[in-house]
């Protein structure tokens, strides 16, 4: 049998067998379970419930010859019946399964990570973040020296090439750091300074898109990333007023 024919068969729903026993009859004309086994290569037990399938599907049909009955092909237009028969069912399903998904749609989802190597993949999501621009609130020097290698100056370099947009609250600590990565990344990096000598943030936190990442650093490192629109659009809002903030006693105002 023609493979391209066995596999577009198989895109309304047959599986190969049936696929292959509707193609032999398409050929033969009519023939009864014995030949029809032979001729495909199947058990007469399993071609059983194969001919029961494709008589439901109406892609071929039955008839009696003498005390046998046999089997014959219907025109191969049934096979376009069988796609117009879904897609009626698909689109009486339709307004229902869009309330589902709606529903899903509003639900926070939530992962989680532990360890060094794991919390790189929230970094690594963070690289192709949609809108180009996320926001931090790190101690960045404490989560960096617990990355593994040289991680820091790839996550720099990437923020670069693709053009991310990252801001950061930092805790005094971070700022050789920060000097570093701006100078790197340039017009694509921005930071500013909490108050309080020289304490870190007990946790850093990264916001980009729906997504809000909390990662702890003691006793050892494990995050959490929230996919959820209002969530992160409440640590945006919490960030921005803290920037704002910050800005204006830097400008001594």
């Amino acid at each position: 049998m023609p493979d391209s024919l066995l596999a577009q068969l198989q895109t309304i729903g047959l599986n190969h067998t049936e696929a292959n026993v509707y193609l032999y009859l398409l050929q033969q004309g009519v023939a009864g379970p014995p030949v029809i086994a032979k001729g495909v290569g199947v058990t007469r037990s399993n071609l059983h419930h194969v001919l029961q399938e494709l008589v439901a599907k109406e892609l071929i049909k039955k008839r009696q010859k003498g005390k046998r009955y046999v089997y014959l092909p219907a025109n191969p237009i049934a096979a376009l019946r069988i796609l117009d028969r879904k897609r009626e069912a698909m689109q009486e399903s339709l307004p229902e399964l869009e309330l589902l998904y709606k529903g899903a749609a509003n639900k926070p989802t939530i992962a989680f990570y532990e360890g060094p190597e794991e919390v790189k993949q929230i970094f690594e999501a963070l690289l192709y973040a949609k809108n180009k621009s996320a926001v931090g609130f790190a101690s960045t020097k404490r989560l960096f020296d617990a990355m593994p290698g040289d991680f820091l100056k790839y996550f720099i370099k990437e923020i670069r090439d693709r053009r991310i947009f990252l801001r950061d609250i930092l805790s005094p600590s971070s700022a050789p750091i920060a000097d570093a990565s701006k100078a790197s990344i340039g017009i694509y990096y921005d930071f500013r300074f909490v108050e309080g000598g020289e304490k870190d943030f007990p946790t850093d936190i990264l916001v980009w898109d729906n997504s809000v990442a909390i990662i702890l650093l003691e006793p050892h490192m494990l995050a959490t990333v929230i996919e959820s629109a209002s969530l992160a659009d409440t640590y945006r809002l919490q960030f921005d007023i803290m920037w704002k903030a910050l800005g204006r006693r830097e400008r001594g105002l």
